[in-house]
């Protein structure tokens, strides 16, 4: 996967809860829509310099922390509209506590489906490798099985079908409340 691909997949995971905690420094809508893409934009710019053994969220929440506070310096806030260092570390500190906890991230996904992938039959799991990681289209994988166009259509829509519902439950498992 491209890091173009993984940045997308990054900002879909985590733009509603940046959008959050943008929103709960900021009181100016504009100014939100504006510093949430800003910091991805940063974010995508930067790179290069995240490291990938850490969480996503509270890197690409610092970015966002830092220009909201230039954001305040910029527009000359009244000191006392401004949000103070200690609140907005408390808020941090709330956001990256509700990150920690299990559910519907990349890595939950993720984890659910290489467990559902497991019990899949081993002809099932062929098809998926060919037409996902080798990138095939029915028709060659059909002839690279042996298989009928139709029965490998059929086939990935069910084994699709299957892996949806064994993440879903796998995922509601981990969040009971959700």
């Amino acid at each position: 996967m491209e890091a173009h691909e993984v940045f997308e997949i990054l900002v879909r995971e985590h733009e509603g809860r940046l959008r959050g905690f943008i929103t709960a420094l900021v009181r100016d809508p504009g100014a939100i829509e504006d510093l949430v893409q800003e910091s991805f934009l940063v974010a995508w710019r930067n790179l290069a310099r995240y490291d990938r053994n850490l969480p996503f969220g509270p890197w690409v929440r610092g970015i966002a922390r830092r220009l909201c506070m230039a954001h305040y310096r910029r527009i000359g806030e009244d000191r006392l509209d401004f949000i103070e260092g200690e609140t907005v570390d408390h808020i941090c500190e709330m956001f990256n506590d509700f990150e920690a906890l299990p559910g519907d991230t990349l890595d939950d996904q993720l984890a659910s489906l290489r467990a559902c992938m497991q019990h899949l039959p081993a002809h099932q799991q062929r098809v998926l490798q060919l037409h996902y990681e080798d990138n095939l289209g029915c028709g060659e994988i059909a002839e690279n099985l042996g298989r009928s166009r139709e029965a490998v259509k059929k086939l990935l829509q069910r084994s699709r079908a299957w892996l949806g519902q064994c993440i879903e439950q796998r995922m509601a498992a981990l969040n009971p409340d959700g």
